[in-house]
């Protein structure tokens, strides 16, 4: 670039401008999504077919496949509608444009759909939120979900309204299978673009096109974080301590309890910290508290062989309490369960292991524990 001083002062403008327009142009991915463990679980669907997928926790994406997490899904709906509208020109000229949204259409996804609609950069927009593998489909333009009884309910909301109050002149497209959902990718590509791929882990995987790379086992000691208090989430907390014999270690943000988390490690090779809130707490103050406990215990830790965490709120703020800019995905624990490594901060390059509170059956993490190298169950 030292050569570029040497040019007129328009034409250096100029040259900056392409290398802008070069840089949207070479993006074969970009990806925005409203909560951290769901950029996750989608950008892992790409791990197999690109060199190497990032998700960024701010900032601009950097490299040809990359996501950005916004953050928004616990916010208000201004906030959500504000975050995508910032982060709108990280789609346009990519290849694959693709805004991330619950497959349980939890959040403000319908007007941030909204809002990227109107950004004017879309001929059409694919809106697939189903996720068979994992027990969502899309019927008759309704979500249903898989019932622990056999066979589906029908979730409450009606998309339909929410859209229409959005200003999106877009239906869900009905998938009940993973081949429906390649059926939708091959009519999307079929269309003229720009496309906007709109959907879950389901879709990416259907647009991926190719198996997603497994890991078996993790490096040990292991911490696990779990701050979500979803039923699902409190029911696995539950589940690794009777399977395990180990009690999950619950935070207060006590200056001895770092002290007390790596003589556990040492004598376990695996911990599952909680954090105490209590019952009563309303949402924004219980991810404050979150945020300030592990602020204060994490960073005075050594960095762990691996670590697992349960809920994308929780995640977020393990990554602030550590410094952590961006997430490089790599491959699968499970299905729905990625694997990444931690970029930048004190633990960088820490193998992590996430997942939504809200996902997985009771032994989930127990499952998960189970695989740490060196990690001993009672």
């Amino acid at each position: 670039m030292r050569g570029l001083w040497l040019l007129p002062r328009g034409f250096a403008t100029v040259y900056h401008f392409l290398i802008l327009i070069w840089c949207a142009m070479t993006a074969k991915l970009r990806l925005l999504a409203d909560d951290l463990t769901g950029a996750l679980d989608s950008a892992v669907a790409f791990s197999g077919a690109m060199a190497e997928v990032r998700i960024f926790l701010g900032g601009t994406p950097q490299g040809a496949a990359a996501a950005l997490d916004l953050g928004c899904r616990d916010g208000s709906e201004g906030a959500a509608v504000a975050a995508v509208q910032a982060a709108a020109p990280v789609l346009e000229g990519a290849e694959i444009a693709f805004l991330k949204i619950d497959s349980l259409l939890r959040g403000h996804w319908a007007a941030m759909l909204g809002a990227l609609w109107r950004r004017g950069y879309f001929r059409q927009v694919i809106l697939a939120p189903a996720f068979p593998a994992q027990g969502r489909i899309t019927r008759e333009g309704r979500q249903w979900l898989r019932a622990a009884r056999g066979g589906f309910e029908m979730l409450p909301k009606d998309p339909a309204r929410a859209l229409a109050a959005a200003g999106v002149p877009f239906a869900l497209r009905d998938a009940e299978s993973d081949e429906d959902l390649r059926a939708l990718v091959a009519a999307g590509r079929a269309m003229a673009p720009p496309v906007l791929w709109c959907g879950t882990a389901g879709l990416a995987r259907a647009l991926a096109g190719v198996a997603v790379p497994h890991q078996e086992t993790l490096p040990g000691p292991a911490l696990g974080v779990i701050g979500s208090r979803h039923p699902v989430a409190l029911a696995q907390r539950r589940a690794f301590e009777h399977v395990t014999g180990r009690p999950a270690l619950m935070l207060t943000g006590d200056p001895d309890e770092p002290a007390r988390i790596r003589q556990a490690l040492a004598a376990s090779g695996g911990v599952l910290l909680g954090i105490a809130i209590p019952a009563e707490t309303a949402a924004p103050d219980a991810a404050r508290r979150i945020a300030a406990v592990l602020l204060r215990t994490l960073p005075a830790l050594p960095p762990p062989g691996s670590l697992i965490v349960a809920g994308g709120e929780t995640l977020r703020a393990v990554c602030a309490a550590l410094g952590v800019g961006h997430l490089t995905v790599e491959a699968e624990m499970m299905p729905g369960i990625p694997c990444a490594r931690l970029g930048e901060g004190a633990w960088e390059g820490v193998r992590l292991v996430s997942k939504s509170g809200a996902f997985g059956a009771a032994d989930t993490l127990a499952r998960l524990f189970g695989r740490v190298q060196g990690f001993d169950a009672r």
